[in-house]
């Protein structure tokens, strides 16, 4: 049960385990003048939340307008960042980043870290645009003048908003999103804007082009890409999705009013890509927080180096992209059809699962957590010939969900539910049943749900 303030006016919320015990919280932001500001709700493991915000530090009373989690520090605990605005007569109010100090509390960073206030804000998305393996943080305001920040790896950013071409929308920004539509390996970005009296053509909704570099260069190709609608908009909210699952990007545009949503079909995109959607058994269900990094020769056996890019599962906001990681990775050769290593980074258990063995591109694999130090330490019964249908309990510590048990070389039919210490199987065969090595248990860290297969032309 959540139990929001009567009184006020949320306008954003996003979900996160901000105290990694595998549960996920919630953060509502509020646009209020009065207390109590906004609310954390903590998640606790029956059903129930409690409001955790003021003994957290981040019940600041004012405009909130956007709440976005990511792991900008790369410390595997989520922080905040908080899009605040004032609409004039009000008091403008600057934009906010909380680093979670991983003991329930967070601490005001902004003034630190290099991130400057965008007026009237509106929304905000991380993102790794220039591929190092760090989050970068874009925000979009109301006037127009946005500002795209590059993490320094160090705590702190640097403002690359006129040198990456993404400063100015010239209109009303008032949401975003990033996905990479082309599949050639790079965050692209898309702005949602809003009619605004006495400036033409401010509803114009734009679509920045991630072209690379360093400082990475983002073209416009709202018009090349064919998402320049004439006809009047006015977006409150977007997001990526691939909905017909064929590995190119879609586009959804939530406008106000009167004007009707819009369901942009990429129809254009001929690159492969890979998908993967993650299923927590330590660290939450849906892998929020979670960290995937893929390294993939984008070019096939040309010239170009492999290029590791890094996608964080995270709980949304105003506009709600697939909780899932959708990597583009060019156009190789026929011959050269895979990713050379995926890994990734679990936030509760902080464990590092990595796959080397030539994973193919093109499809939806979903990874499951894989316990660390997984170990059998009793079998019932323990000794003596069990015959067919007889039931036998593996008793051991950090089983997987989806753990598979061999007695020699003959695969057992598990009984679920599988739990973290008790596996129950009813062997197919008479078998010699022991603790030690007679006993073996192959545990699968991954697999593949469906293939996506596609064509080119």
């Amino acid at each position: 049960m959540v139990a929001g303030d009567p009184n006020g006016r949320s306008r954003d919320a996003a979900w996160a385990d901000f105290d990694n015990d595998g549960w996920l919280d919630l953060f509502v932001a509020y646009d209020d003048v009065i207390a109590p500001g906004n609310q954390l709700f903590r998640n606790k493991q029956d059903g129930t939340f409690v409001d955790v915000a003021s003994t957290a530090g981040v019940n600041s009373i004012g405009a909130g307008f956007n709440a976005n989690w990511g792991d900008y520090n790369r410390d595997g605990w989520p922080d905040l960042f908080l899009v605040r605005t004032g609409v004039p007569p009000t008091v403008a109010q600057p934009d906010v980043l909380y680093r979670n100090n991983k003991d329930h509390t967070f601490t005001d960073v902004t003034a630190g870290v290099g991130i400057v206030d965008t007026a009237q804000g509106s929304d905000a998305v991380w993102g790794d645009f220039n591929n190092d393996g760090w989050l970068d943080l874009y925000v979009v305001g109301l006037t127009g003048i946005n500002h795209l920040f590059q993490n320094d790896q160090d705590g702190t950013f640097t403002d690359i908003s006129v040198a990456s071409g993404t400063n100015d929308v010239f209109g009303t920004a008032r949401a975003v999103t990033v996905g990479d539509y082309d599949n050639d390996g790079r965050l692209d970005i898309f702005v949602a804007c809003a009619v605004q009296t006495g400036v033409p053509d401010a509803d114009i909704d734009v679509l920045f082009h991630n072209d690379g570099g360093s400082p990475p260069f983002f073209s416009y190709a709202s018009d090349i890409a064919g998402v320049e609608d004439p006809a009047i908009l006015n977006g409150l909210s977007t997001a990526f999705g691939d909905y017909t699952e064929d590995g190119a990007l879609d586009l959804l545009v939530g406008n106000e009013g009167s004007v009707s949503n819009i369901l942009w079909r990429n129809l254009a995109n001929k690159n492969d890509a890979l998908i993967v959607r993650l299923v927590g058994t330590i660290s939450n269900s849906l892998g929020i927080g979670a960290r995937v990094e893929v390294t993939a020769d984008l070019d096939g056996s040309g010239p170009m180096a492999p290029v590791i890019q890094t996608r964080e599962i995270l709980g949304g906001s105003k506009g709600q992209a697939p909780i899932e990681a959708h990597f583009g990775l060019g156009f190789p050769n026929v011959e050269n059809l895979q990713v050379n290593a995926l890994k990734v980074f679990w936030p509760t258990s902080s464990l590092t699962q990595e796959f080397v063995d030539g994973l193919a591109s093109n499809q939806i694999i979903t990874i499951f957590e894989g316990a660390p130090g997984m170990s059998v330490t009793r079998v019932t019964p323990n000794s003596g010939p069990i015959g067919g249908g007889t039931t036998v309990v593996i008793t051991g510590t950090n089983f997987e969900s989806n753990a598979t048990v061999r007695f020699g070389n003959v695969s057992q039919t598990i009984i679920p539910p599988v739990l973290h210490n008790r596996i129950t199987v009813t062997p197919c065969v008479p078998m010699m049943c022991e603790t030690g090595p007679t006993l073996g248990i192959s545990v699968q860290g991954w697999e593949t749900l469906t293939d996506v297969p596609r064509e080119r032309s």
